[in-house]
This record gives C-alpha cells, structure tokens and sequence, in this order.
C-alpha cells in the first residue's frame, strides 16, 4: 500500500496564508490554484485521508468552486493521482 501523504497535504496547506498551489500529476499536468474543498475518505474502507481535492483558479476562490448556475468549477484531482505538490510562499509576516 502507498504512503498517505493527503493529511500532511492537507495541514500543510491550512496553516499557510498564501494558499496557490502547482499541483504535478503522475500524467504530467500541472494544476494551478487554491483548495476550494476536498472528499474525505473512509477509514474503514481503507482510504486515504482525503481522496480527491477541488482546486480552482485563484481568481475564482470567492465563488467556492462554482460557477452561477451552481455547476463546479476547478478540477476535481484524486489523491491517487498526485506526484508532487508545491506550496506558494508562505507570507506569514506580512
């Protein structure tokens, strides 16, 4: 079984004020943005913490993810297929 590294994604990213970003997928593709959510996964399924992230542009990160009509936007990224995940500089000073 793989290392679950989406709880230490996801304290990561909730202590840091600047929250953009670069997401590198297994395939390839980078993502750029902000979390806008994340699916828990079932413990007793075995899952990992989290299972999938929705990252948005960081120009959409005041409509939460969705569009007017209420449709998601973003990407909706499975933990399963991230290879790397770099955070924005932290500007805690600031």
């Amino acid at each position: 079984m793989e290392t679950d590294y989406s709880k230490q994604i996801y304290h990561t990213y909730f202590s840091l004020k600047n929250r953009t970003v670069k997401v590198v997928l297994k395939n390839g593709r980078n993502i750029q943005g902000i979390i806008c959510g994340f699916f828990k996964g079932d413990p007793e399924r075995q899952d990992p913490y989290i299972v999938k992230w929705h990252i948005v542009a960081e120009a959409e990160k005041n409509r939460f993810g969705t569009n007017i009509l209420g449709y998601i936007t973003g990407e909706l990224i499975k933990q399963e297929d991230i290879l790397e995940v770099q955070f924005g500089a932290d500007k805690k000073d600031e």
